[in-house]
């Protein structure tokens, strides 16, 4: 893999605090190397202009992009989650795929029967970080049409364990089951 990014330029979008752990966890792991074709940027999605910082960072946007979005929508307001999509769709003027992760809606308005539910939600709250947007598997096709964005892949929590966490036919492993991920495109 590394090969394939050698010549990739990325760059990392998440909040100041976040890198400095990220950083530190690397540079305590010697097996761990801090890639030199990352540039970090912090941001607050909250409160940050996405397009501007794009604008300061000189970021190209007529080349093929790709966005991995993970860990980050659920922490976020509904309004600024679409907000980030539609920045996205504004800058960059060739080929945009994206990939991010989503909590479901019935988890985020409080149905706890998904596996993993409570306890996440519990620890998130005495944290002070819970999780505020999400969207139904089902209803992720109308929110994405609307961006005008078409989806390529929509896994559920299910799929992924199935595709994932499978072997000799037996579960390994489970994911929290209110969570899935999307790949979706725009030309």
């Amino acid at each position: 893999m590394a090969d394939i990014l050698h010549n990739i330029k990325i760059y990392e979008f998440d909040l100041k605090g976040m890198f400095n752990h990220k950083k530190k966890v690397l540079k305590s792991n010697k097996a761990l190397k801090i890639n030199s074709n990352v540039t970090y940027v912090p941001i607050n999605f909250h409160n940050d202009s996405l397009n501007e910082t794009f604008h300061n960072i000189k970021l190209k946007l007529n080349i093929p992009t790709f966005v991995l979005w993970e860990g980050v929508a659920y922490f976020l307001e509904e309004k600024t989650v679409y907000s980030t999509f539609e920045n996205l769709s504004n800058y960059f003027t060739n080929t945009l795929n994206i990939v991010f992760d989503y909590a479901y809606k019935d988890y985020i308005d409080g149905n706890l029967d998904y596996y993993g539910a409570s306890e996440l939600a519990k620890e998130l709250k005495m944290i002070g970080e819970p999780h505020l947007f999400g969207i139904n598997p089902k209803g992720m096709e109308k929110y994405l049409f609307k961006l005008e964005f078409k989806i390529m892949e929509n896994s559920t929590a299910e799929d992924l364990e199935s595709q994932f966490l499978v072997e000799n036919d037996n579960l390994i492993s489970k994911i929290h089951g209110f969570h899935g991920i999307v790949y979706c495109e725009k030309n």
